[in-house]
């Protein structure tokens, strides 16, 4: 049990031969688990609780644990709204299963950034608000591997899913089906550029985005950029960057 504690935030910073923890079957009272097991390269196994409880920031909570593959979140977002930075650089990791219900984060910026092994993010629909616009910008930067079609249900300000020139994500199709989203960060506000979407799935990227006025969707080194039909995303108010 944690008993009183509160705050397990940096308890494991730069513990770098920690290779397995297991945790309380609960969190207690504990609300902040940021930068938890920041910069512990060998963690590659963590039994975590089995809900968040209190919990409201995990951001950092994993950055740059480069030998864990794979991790299994409580069944509920509970109380978490900031995810931001939270598996940064987790090269080895492969797969993640996230909660099965909507919980209310609204930060979920640069979570999975240079993830270069991970393929599958299973219940990926459920990360986010379906109240509150969420901020997913760098959210899948550089996670070369990851496949098939990626479903973000969420109400946004902003997306970045994308690679670079020579290091395209694997994904095959991106759909962002909240007609809610307010779009208020800063252009452009959704990036998918060097994913690996042909011109079909362009078109139906463009089919689920809202009118707006002012917005611009980067779609630069995809497959399909240059033959998809921008008609359908400027008609509704957006500029396409290719």
């Amino acid at each position: 049990s944690w008993g009183n504690v509160t705050n397990t935030s940096y308890m494991f910073w730069n513990c770098i031969s920690l290779n397995s923890v297991t945790l309380p079957s609960s969190w207690g009272n504990v609300t902040n688990t940021s930068y938890m097991f920041y910069n512990c390269h060998s963690l590659s196994s963590v039994t975590l609780p089995t809900s968040w409880g209190n919990v409201t920031n995990t951001s950092y909570m994993f950055y740059g644990c480069h030998s864990l593959s794979s991790v299994t979140l409580p069944t509920s977002w509970g109380n978490v709204t900031n995810t931001s930075y939270m598996f940064y650089n987790c090269y080895s990791l492969s797969s993640v299963t996230l909660p099965t219900s909507w919980g209310n984060v609204t930060n979920a910026s640069y979570m999975f950034v240079g993830c270069y092994s991970l393929r599958i993010i299973n219940n990926l629909e459920y990360l986010g608000s379906q109240t509150n616009a969420s901020d997913f910008t760098g959210f899948l930067e550089g996670a070369q591997a990851i496949t098939g079609t990626l479903t973000i249900a969420s109400k946004l300000s902003r997306i970045g899913i994308y690679g670079q020139n020579g290091h395209n994500l694997k994904c095959t199709g991106i759909r962002l089906t909240n007609g809610t989203s307010t779009w208020t960060g800063a252009s452009p506000q959704i990036d998918v550029s060097f994913c690996s979407l042909n011109a079909d799935a362009l078109n139906t990227l463009f089919g689920d985005l809202g009118t707006v006025t002012g917005k611009t969707i980067k779609i630069t080194g995809n497959p399909g950029a240059s033959t998809c039909d921008t008609s359908i995303a400027t008609s509704k108010g957006w500029t396409v960057q290719n």
